[in-house]
């Protein structure tokens, strides 16, 4: 049987930037001319927590040319465009399943852009066993989470994005018992991606079911209750779906060659793993 050929999941690096003089809160438009419009929402994959708390406080995106470099620092504070200052708390874990929330839609100067940066508050948390601990983001509230993606604002047209954050793979306990965060978060434009949806059976082994697309390993759990499963914002590719007991024995299942269309939910039925 042939092996997929997966569709490289859009460039991401998470930037922790080290110092910064400063920023630039205006949403004023950088240059002249006609203006488009951003939206960016935010969804994750399933984690072991009970929550994960963040506090998005401002989001921006740095405004520049098409021969400037993304991945170099932008640290003079010039070029960044506020596009959202309202604060935003949101628990990482309910935007699962088709769930999503939105950080920004906003009017932007028509032009090329190369970085996406999510300033964060102090109020950010993990609870683990119905217990809050507080969730350290190194430099989040100074020089943000940068994430480097050019894109450019047509003028008159929507640019959507979804920023799909992965907790369980950017959560870390300390060995003095603090957690920390150093986000995992891939960058998906909404017009080039598509969702996967089935269900895993029986429901008392707890599949988990993972992919890979591009360099990322994407993972989704089987419903407790319904064995159901879902993965959002998919590039439009084909995938490789792999199934495994977490509960029980039972044999490792691949479904091969699964198409994901972009703007539609490729179901792949009920899948049944065998008692080994």
């Amino acid at each position: 049987m042939k092996k997929m050929l997966l569709i490289p999941v859009l460039a991401l690096l998470v930037i922790w930037a080290g110092s910064m003089t400063g920023c630039s809160d205006s949403t004023e438009p950088a240059t002249g001319g006609t203006t488009g419009s951003m939206r960016i929402s935010m969804i994750d994959a399933p984690g072991d927590y009970d929550a994960v708390n963040v506090e998005v406080i401002r989001v921006e995106v740095h405004l520049g040319d098409e021969s400037d470099n993304p991945d170099e620092e932008k640290d003079d504070g010039s070029g960044w465009n506020t596009i959202d200052v309202d604060t935003t708390y949101v628990d990482l874990l309910t935007l699962t399943d088709g769930n999503s929330a939105t950080l920004a839609d906003s009017t932007l100067p028509s032009g090329y852009y190369t970085q996406i940066r999510l300033i964060l508050g102090d109020g950010n948390n993990v609870v683990v066993d119905s217990v809050a601990y507080d969730l350290e983001i190194p430099s989040s509230a100074n020089t943000g989470l940068k994430l480097n993606h050019p894109f450019t604002i047509d003028a008159g047209a929507t640019y959507s994005v979804t920023l799909d954050f992965d907790a369980d793979k950017s959560i870390h306990m300390t060995g003095n018992g603090q957690y920390k965060m150093k986000p995992v978060i891939r960058v998906i434009v909404d017009q080039t991606s598509g969702s996967l949806e089935g269900v895993a059976e029986p429901i008392e082994a707890r599949a988990m079911v993972w992919t890979t697309a591009g360099d990322d390993t994407l993972t989704a759990y089987a419903d407790t209750l319904s064995g159901e499963f879902r993965f959002e914002m998919l590039p439009a590719g084909d995938y490789d779906l792999n199934f495994s007991a977490m509960a029980g024995t039972y044999r490792d299942s691949v479904l091969f060659d699964i198409t994901v269309t972009a703007g539609q939910t490729t179901d792949v039925g009920t899948v049944i793993l065998e008692a080994e």
